[in-house]
């Protein structure tokens, strides 16, 4: 297709912009006479990039903003909580959560462990139980079964999947997922719900 061209000839460009990047820090560090592990760690740091680089622009050809949602609940959702609403923090990830909370305005919140300082505002919200809370946040890698986490939901509670590296398999999983009606990929994080009010969709959408 004309897109997978495209990003051929994108992913092309970017791997030899990072390879005369590395090789112009390979240069520096040789006239600082610096040692071998300096090199490893610099090739890490730009397949890193490069990594996060692709995985985003993938993300972003197959996503798109309100402009021909069909669902009532994600269009009202992206434009009035959060298109519409100030951002609340410089850190996008941080800034989807709190204008969410906010939207919804919910009782109760689940906040897996390494999420509870940064929502130390909702702090009397915080429930230790995910089954009493209405929105549920965690982290990728917080170590939760997933699968038992969403066989455990009811079709009223909200559940948010922090990333801390975007996972393409772990958004094919929930795709595949007959359980989960509403999937929208952030991708700094996603939203599942299991509402009965529609059919099962899968959104893509740009923060």
């Amino acid at each position: 297709t004309l897109a997978s061209k495209w990003l051929k000839k994108v992913e092309l460009f970017f791997i030899q912009f990072l390879t005369i990047s590395f090789l112009i820090h390979i240069d520096f560090l040789n006239k600082l006479n610096t040692n071998v592990s300096s090199y490893t760690y610099l090739c890490h740091n730009l397949m890193e990039i490069k990594s996060k680089m692709f995985s985003y622009l993938k993300f972003w050809l197959k996503s798109s903003n309100q402009h021909g949602l069909h669902s009532p609940f994600v269009y009202n959702y992206l434009t009035k909580g959060l298109y519409e609403v100030k951002n609340q923090s410089d850190k996008k990830q941080l800034n989807w959560i709190l204008k969410s909370i906010n939207y919804f305005n919910p009782n109760k919140i689940f906040v897996c462990d390494a999420s509870k300082n940064q929502l130390v505002q909702f702090h009397q919200k915080q429930t230790e139980f995910f089954e009493d809370a209405d929105l549920i946040f965690i982290n990728s890698n917080s170590g939760f079964d997933l699968d038992e986490l969403i066989s455990k939901m009811n079709s009223e509670q909200l559940l948010f999947i922090c990333n801390e590296k975007y996972q393409s398999s772990l958004q094919r999983k929930l795709q595949n997922d007959d359980s989960v009606i509403v999937l929208v990929d952030f991708y700094v994080g996603s939203l599942i719900s299991k509402r009965t009010e529609q059919l099962k969709q899968n959104f893509f959408l740009r923060l």
